[in-house]
């Protein structure tokens, strides 16, 4: 006899998936218990990423002088879009970090080389006025 399959009759594939043993620790079943971290935002009135607690350092300081959110916002997509107009062999040079960049140029160490760079322009050493005392044995005195 012939099995003929009917277009709706679907077998019975299911998908079994062996993956040894778990690498997840039960230490941290309570971190990632939904309840426990409601109740521990109930109780303390916050939700606070506990690793992020220990490491952070508070910093106090005096931001008056430096301009608005925006402007220094505008600086920096500033200093960005400098950085990306250099060549690909400077930036990689300073690992595409205008920050790195920045501390080298900031350097009065590394003037030489910014100059040789192309970062800085060319030393220009001034004219001296050379005075002589035969010229102006020559010109009247007004």
């Amino acid at each position: 006899m012939i099995n003929i399959r009917k277009p709706f009759l679907y077998l019975d594939r299911s998908v079994v998936l062996h993956c040894g043993t778990g690498v997840t620790k039960q230490s941290f079943a309570k971190d990632a218990d939904i309840n426990f971290i409601v109740a521990k935002a109930a109780r303390t009135g916050s939700l606070v990423d506990p690793m992020s607690v220990a490491r952070r350092q508070h910093t106090f300081m005096d931001v008056s002088m430096s301009g608005d959110y925006l402007s220094q916002m505008l600086r920096l997509k500033s200093i960005q879009d400098s950085f990306m107009e250099l060549d690909s062999a400077t930036r990689s040079r300073f690992g595409n970090s205008a920050e790195l960049l920045l501390d080298f140029v900031h350097d009065p160490l590394n003037e030489d080389e910014c100059i040789k760079l192309g970062l800085l322009p060319k030393k220009v050493m001034p004219i001296q006025p050379v005075v002589s005392s035969e010229v102006s044995a020559v010109l009247p005195v007004v």
